[in-house]
């Protein structure tokens, strides 16, 4: 994948989390308070995505596994937002957004874990092999 695309796909999948802050909450009558508040949200909602996307900065890193990676971030946060709106009563919903911290948390470290397990295994049949 050149370095053009990757940067594309990259940008895409950061701008997802702003999208889903601009567009997910469907109420127009608050716009003013959304917007007043957007960039401390956005930076709330994408912590994850950031940190992960701040990989990107070393050439060795800018693999598409670290675009799957946050193609499943984006993911986690949209299936959390769907429970929160769903679930979740609205006085609350506020205060069940601090579950995200730990949820993505445990979900990068699982990540991280998974592609350990993978390259590990890739490594010891690449040894076997010859």
């Amino acid at each position: 994948m050149n370095n053009i695309k990757f940067s594309i796909l990259l940008a895409l999948l950061l701008v997802f989390p702003a999208a889903l802050l601009a567009f997910g909450s469907g109420d127009i009558n608050n716009v003013q308070i959304n917007l007043k508040y957007f960039l401390p949200n956005y930076l709330y909602i994408a912590a994850p995505h950031l940190l992960v996307a701040g990989l990107a900065f070393w050439p060795k890193y800018r693999q598409p596994v670290l675009l799957s990676i946050l193609l499943s971030l984006n993911l986690l946060m949209v299936l959390f937002g769907l429970w929160i709106k769903f679930d979740v009563p609205p006085r609350e919903a506020g205060l069940a957004w601090v579950l995200y911290i730990p949820l993505w948390m445990i979900a990068l470290v699982v990540i991280s874990l998974a592609l350990w397990l993978i390259k590990r295994h890739r490594v010891k049949a690449l040894a076997q092999a010859s």
